[in-house]
């Protein structure tokens, strides 16, 4: 018996008994697609592509973070509520800013998702909607707390993310010694999150980015505002104060970042569509060198016998036309159709 039949024996039950070469959405693009076409090519026929199509023809705002032009709306909005906060709160102290400055992420919730009919579709869009509604109670009761307990008006500005998680990839890589730090994060959140028997291949993670002043609080009280109400694993809640350095691909040294380039850094991440260049996170589903060829050995338990039975599947990373349809329908729907200001997440 090879150690790749050990592991799954020994294993969960939600270890996957073998790799599907062809999963439900299927429909693939070529890798050298270009992002506008597959946005237009897989929203034809839905109730968005007039709007979107308007809008990208200079007429209308469709308010869609999958435009260009209205994500760049979004994020230059952002930018400059973090710029007047910044001028108001600080001065424009840099010092000052980043002692009380914290970039905010929470994990919220998991919805599992299905392609079988239009109505099981419109379900998981009607269940993300209603899970970022309750996520923005919670964030508006983080507020209220501070308030109370504290004495201090908190402020918060961010993007609400949707982002698809191709499960069924993060399994095999987990099999195969590959896991990262974000992918114990999601194994673990996945295990407090969902009853067993609900885990399926693909889930959209909602969740929300966000830059806050503490308002002069410390690490430990305002940190334990959030883990209030999202503590089911440790790595769920994540608040880091913002980066003076910053080390690009390619870079052999670290360099210094302003606090007016992370500030505009961090506008565009929170309207970036969740899912970046429309593909799977590899920083989920790592192991893309085993998922290919089949070819990484480093002496592992388990690294040769996983190597070899999946050296004929195909995992690929990038959204197919359902896939696409599915975010973008999400992302509007959360987005609303006046002001579309339903991804923006606050404490006002």
């Amino acid at each position: 018996m090879s150690d790749f039949r050990k592991k799954q024996e020994a294993g969960s039950e939600r270890v996957l008994v073998a790799a599907k070469s062809v999963r439900g959405s299927s429909e693939t693009f070529a890798k050298n697609s270009s992002y506008k076409s597959r946005i237009f090519s897989s929203i034809k026929g839905t109730q968005y592509e007039a709007a979107m199509n308007e809008c990208d023809n200079g007429g209308s705002a469709c308010g869609s973070v999958f435009c260009d032009r209205c994500k760049h709306r979004k994020s230059m909005n952002m930018y400059q509520a973090y710029k007047r906060h910044c001028e108001k709160a600080f001065g424009n102290d840099e010092v000052v800013a980043r002692e009380r400055l914290r970039w905010v992420t929470v994990l919220h919730s998991l919805v599992p998702v299905s392609y079988e009919s239009s109505e099981i579709s419109n379900e998981c869009v009607n269940q993300i909607k209603s899970d970022v509604e309750k996520m923005k109670g919670y964030i508006s009761n983080v507020g209220r707390t501070a308030r109370r307990k504290h004495g201090t008006d908190i402020w918060l500005r961010g993007g609400v993310h949707a982002e698809l998680i191709d499960y069924e990839m993060f399994q095999f890589a987990h099999l195969a010694g590959k896991k990262t730090t974000k992918q114990n994060t999601l194994s673990g959140f996945i295990d407090a999150a969902l009853p067993p028997g609900k885990v399926v291949d693909r889930y959209f993670l909602v969740h929300f980015h966000a830059l806050a002043d503490t308002g002069g609080m410390s690490d430990r009280d305002f940190k334990d505002l959030f883990a209030n109400h999202w503590s089911l694993t440790e790595k769920q809640l994540h608040i880091q104060r913002t980066c003076s350095l910053i080390k690009l691909k390619g870079m052999r040294k670290a360099i210094k970042q302003t606090l007016d380039n992370g500030l505009l850094g961090m506008s565009r991440y929170c309207f970036t569509g969740s899912n970046s260049r429309l593909q799977y996170a590899r920083n989920w589903g790592a192991g893309k060198v085993v998922f290919q060829s089949g070819e990484e050995v480093n002496g592992c338990s388990g690294i040769i016998g996983f190597a070899e039975e999946v050296n004929d599947h195909t995992f690929d990373e990038q959204l197919s036309k359902t896939d696409i349809r599915l975010l973008v329908s999400a992302h509007n729907e959360i987005g609303g159709v006046d002001s579309h200001r339903g991804l923006v997440v606050g404490i006002y």
